[in-house]
C-alpha cells in the first residue's frame, strides 16, 4: 500500500485513491463513412468546437477532446478534401498532463486485431488543439517522446 499521509484531504477524498479504478468494459470503435473532421475552432468563452461529423452533418458525441464538450461548425476553407480512410484519434493538446490522458484514451486501437488486419495503412490523425495553423504543428519535448 502507498502512503498517502499528508498528500491529500482524507476527510474529503477518504479511501477512494485506495479503490480499484480498473474496468472490464469491452472497448470499441465506430466507423463513420464518409465523415469530415473538423479542426478545432477557438470560440471565446469555450474549450472551441471540432471533432467528427458524420455524412449528414451531425456532430459524432466523444470526438472532442472530453465528452460532452464540443460541437460542429460549418466548415470553410481550412477544411481538406480527403476520401480515403483514416484512424481518427482525436483532438490532441500539446500540453503534458493532457498528452499522457487525453492523447491515451484512444491509442489502445492501435494495438488491437482489427487496427492490424483492417486499417494498419491508414494514416492516423489528431485534431491539434489550440493551433492557430499556418504552418506544421510542433509537437516537442515530452509530449513527442510520448
Amino acid at each position: 500500500m502507498v502512503n498517502y499521509n499528508g498528500l491529500y484531504n482524507k476527510e474529503f477524498f477518504g479511501e477512494t485513491l485506495n479503490q480499484n479504478h480498473f474496468h472490464n468494459k469491452k472497448l470499441h470503435f465506430k466507423i463513420i463513412e464518409n465523415g469530415t473532421i473538423l479542426p478545432h475552432k477557438a470560440i471565446g468563452g469555450t474549450d472551441g468546437f471540432g471533432g467528427l461529423v458524420d455524412a449528414q452533418g451531425n456532430f459524432i458525441k466523444r470526438s472532442s477532446l472530453h465528452n460532452g464538450i464540443g460541437d460542429a461548425y460549418t466548415p470553410t476553407a481550412e477544411v481538406k478534401n480527403n476520401f480515403g480512410t483514416v484512424v481518427y484519434l482525436g483532438m490532441l493538446v500539446t500540453a503534458w498532463g493532457h498528452c499522457l490522458t487525453d492523447g491515451l484514451k484512444r491509442l489502445w486501437f492501435l494495438k488491437s486485431d482489427t487496427y492490424k488486419h483492417y486499417f494498419r495503412n491508414c494514416p492516423v490523425v489528431f485534431t491539434p488543439m489550440w493551433w492557430s495553423g499556418g504552418g506544421v504543428l510542433k509537437i516537442s519535448g515530452n509530449c513527442w517522446k510520448f
